[in-house]
Parts: structure tokens; sequence; C-alpha cells
């Protein structure tokens, strides 16, 4: 799991080095946590969440 962490790390400083888009950008990163927290609170809730949330 430490090998994609530090490749992830190493393209984003290379990113800014280069002065060009990372890999997975801030938007990707956003969109994983909004899928993750509607997969939470569906479960918690015992309903559908709709995506994405408001």
């Amino acid at each position: 799991m430490n090998y994609f962490h530090e490749r992830n790390i190493e393209d984003f400083l290379q990113a800014i080095l280069e002065g060009k888009e990372p890999l997975i950008t801030v938007e990707d990163g956003r969109d994983t946590v909004e899928i993750f927290s509607a997969i939470y609170r569906s479960t918690s809730e015992g309903r559908s969440i709709k995506w994405p949330m408001k």
C-alpha cells in the first residue's frame, strides 16, 4: 500500500516543480471522499443517498 502513496506523493511534488497538473487532481480526491461519505452515510442511516451530495 505504501508504494502507491509514495508514487502519488512523488507525482504531486513533480507536478509542482514542473508547473503541471498531477495525475490525481484535487477534484478527483474530493469526488472519492464524497463517494465514501455517501456510502458510510447510507449504511448508518439505512437509506439511499443521492450522489453527488449537496
